[in-house]
């Protein structure tokens, strides 16, 4: 007779610290690896036949998985994980902790992005490829406007969380300037002081009016761009197909040669 076992799931902060925190009860619970999911989202409609368990994040037991990935499994399995952990994807944390299982139980977890068989494994490297790409992406078609009051503001809405790619590629690009890029479907802001450490700020909404009070050299030289644009585009060339391929419409709506 078939043994059926009660499926646990976790409900953890939506940050890799609680991730990590998830990760840390799922060990130290015992309660078997393959029951375990994490729940990184609001619980709207429970499931029949599960336990849940809310799990504080606890940055001390966060930072006892992160250790022990980075020294059993390797920095570049740590970035991975890290990656994944942006992803958009509801079973991001389910598969961050099903690969770490799997990393610790062989003799060489730092070769378990090698274990192709096995589809957790393969769910972190699509969930990290993802979110790469679409970083990638924004690096190029990030816009920034300046505001009267001099600061860079650039407005986001991605599918994935990558705010903490981009803002330490911009922190180097334009350590100088005060900057600030919006994610505007998950209300966060990663804020850059000039000469100063980038910070992120969640749980705050951009003030629209602020938005809007561009300062003059800004207005001059968005619209320098767009007659720019306008006079080097070949009408008989235009193809919008291949133009939503390469830029996504999207992307689109938050750049200055589009607005």
């Amino acid at each position: 007779m078939e043994v059926w076992e009660e499926k646990l799931i976790l409900c953890c902060e939506d940050s890799l610290d609680g991730i990590f925190s998830g990760v840390y009860e799922g060990w130290a619970g015992r309660y078997g690896h393959p029951r375990v999911e994490l729940l990184l989202e609001e619980v709207h409609n429970m499931e029949l036949f599960a336990r849940y368990i809310q799990v504080p994040t606890d940055p001390e037991r966060a930072g006892k998985v992160a250790r022990t990935i980075r020294s059993r499994m390797g920095q570049k399995v740590f970035e991975e994980i890290g990656r994944a952990a942006l992803s958009f994807e509801a079973d991001r944390g389910t598969a961050v902790y099903q690969l770490i299982a799997h990393a610790l139980s062989m003799e060489q977890p730092g070769r378990v992005l090698e274990v192709l068989t096995d589809p957790w494994v393969i769910r972190v490297m699509y969930l990290a490829r993802n979110v790469w790409n679409e970083a990638h992406h924004l690096l190029g078609f990030v816009r920034f406007e300046e505001l009267q009051n001099r600061v860079l503001l650039s407005v986001i809405r991605p599918k994935n969380r990558v705010l903490p790619i981009l803002a330490p590629h911009f922190a180097d690009r334009l350590p100088k300037e005060n900057w600030m890029i919006y994610d505007r479907g998950r209300q966060e802001f990663a804020v850059h002081p000039a000469g100063r450490p980038w910070v992120l700020v969640r749980g705050e909404t951009l003030d629209e009016d602020m938005r809007n009070q561009m300062s003059d050299q800004e207005r001059e030289f968005r619209e320098l761009w767009k007659g720019f644009l306008r006079n080097i585009m070949i009408e008989e060339r235009k193809n919008e197909e291949l133009q939503v391929q390469m830029l996504p419409k999207r992307f689109q709506k938050y750049m200055t040669e589009f607005s």
